[in-house]
């Protein structure tokens, strides 16, 4: 089966201005935005154009640095994230890589290693215990297990720290699934125009999404930490028990 591909056509738009990618229908406007916006569909669309490629990685992963730098400063500790992102990258850099002028296996590509992070990311979510015990950094470790609080206190941030990891999981687990879907229909039923277009909206609106929601629960966790904290001083002193501070 043949898929056509129309590239995307400006009104009023001057000759030099309508150069496209004769590989990829795109125009060199839309190459330029791509390389900005999202490091996912670069490989996919962005072919051959040598060290923009890799400049393009670096600028495009600003804002996915940016939300693991957020969960950093709450755990402490190298993100969760950060590994499957990472391997799903230098997959699709390789795909781009080795398989510049053949689409179908890019796409094929795509789809598998969006579909293997999105599963790690959903699958961790049912060991909410081991992103603990194995992931947290050693600050997060001495607030859920700090001996000079109540029993409940300790339990109350560790399901607090559960509810964060969990959160930023599902979020990142149901992202990749949905460009998996969206790499699977619309590759086939639109335009590559749309498709470029699609994608960078999505990209957009999830690197937004994710960063709002990285930010607020950081806030939320670092507010019930200093709660917890003041609860644990004003519960725990008595005539036995002395805090030093």
């Amino acid at each position: 089966m043949k898929i056509r591909f129309e590239p995307l056509q400006m009104r009023n738009q001057h000759p030099q201005n309508t150069q496209s990618n004769a590989s990829t229908g795109t125009t060199t406007r839309q190459q330029i935005l791509l390389l900005i916006i999202s490091p996912q569909i670069i490989p996919g669309i962005v072919q051959k154009m040598g060290a923009a490629l890799w400049v393009g990685y670096v600028v495009s992963a600003v804002p996915v640095h940016c939300c693991l730098f957020l969960e950093y400063r709450a755990t402490r500790k190298i993100s969760i994230l950060a590994p499957p992102i990472l391997v799903g990258i230098v997959a699709q850099v390789l795909l781009a890589y080795f398989f510049s002028s053949n689409k179908q296996i890019q796409n094929i590509g795509k789809v598998v290693t969006n579909f293997i992070i999105g599963m790690i990311f959903l699958v961790s979510m049912l060991f909410p215990e081991n992103l603990i015990d194995k992931f947290a950094g050693q600050e997060v470790k001495n607030r859920v297990n700090d001996p000079n609080v109540s029993e409940d206190v300790r339990l109350k941030r560790r399901t607090g720290f559960k509810k964060f990891t969990n959160g930023l999981c599902l979020l990142w687990g149901i992202g990749n699934l949905i460009i998996v879907v969206i790499i699977l229909i619309v590759n086939f039923e639109a335009s590559e125009s749309a498709y470029v277009w699609i994608q960078i909206g999505v990209s957009v609106g999830g690197t937004l999404l994710l960063g709002g929601i990285t930010y607020l629960a950081v806030r939320a966790i670092k507010e019930r930490a200093a709660k917890a904290m003041t609860a644990a001083h004003t519960q725990d002193v008595s005539p036995n028990h002395f805090i030093i501070t």
